[in-house]
C-alpha cells in the first residue's frame, strides 16, 4: 500500500489542479457571487451524473459513453481503482495520465484567456 503512495500523490495532484482550473475559469466568466455558485453546482451535478457514481457507464447509451469518459471523475476514479486496487505501475497508466495533463494544459490556457479578458471588461 505505502508503494502506491507516490503514484496516488501524482494522480491527486493532477486532479486538484484541473479542478481547481474549472473553478477560476467559473470564476472569471461569472461577475456574480450567486451566478458563479449556481454555475459551479451546475457542471459539478453534470459531471458527478455522467460518472461512474451515480449512473453506470454500461447503461449509458454509446454517445453519451463516449462523452463520459473524458470527465476527469471517470478517468480519477479509474486512475485511482487501478493503482489501489490492481496495484498498476505508474508507466501501465501513462496514457490516461497524458490525458489528464493535456486536459490540464488546456484548462490552463482558459483559465489565462479568460482572466486577460475579465480584466480588459474591468477597463472598459
Amino acid at each position: 500500500m505505502l508503494q502506491a503512495l507516490p503514484s496516488v500523490g501524482v494522480i491527486l495532484f493532477i486532479m486538484s489542479m484541473i479542478f481547481i482550473s474549472i473553478g477560476m475559469i467559473i470564476g472569471y466568466i461569472f461577475k456574480n457571487e450567486e451566478t458563479g455558485t449556481l454555475a459551479a453546482i451546475t457542471l459539478s451535478s453534470i459531471m458527478l451524473f455522467f460518472s461512474n457514481t451515480i449512473l453506470p457507464l454500461e447503461s449509458m447509451p454509446t454517445l453519451f459513453k463516449q462523452a463520459a469518459l473524458y470527465n476527469p471523475f471517470v478517468i480519477g476514479e479509474d486512475l485511482l481503482r487501478k493503482i489501489l486496487l490492481f496495484n498498476y505501475p505508474l508507466n501501465s497508466i501513462a496514457p490516461s495520465l497524458y490525458v489528464l495533463a493535456a486536459m490540464f494544459a488546456g484548462l490552463l490556457f482558459l483559465v489565462v484567456v479568460s482572466n486577460l479578458s475579465s480584466k480588459k471588461s474591468l477597463r472598459a
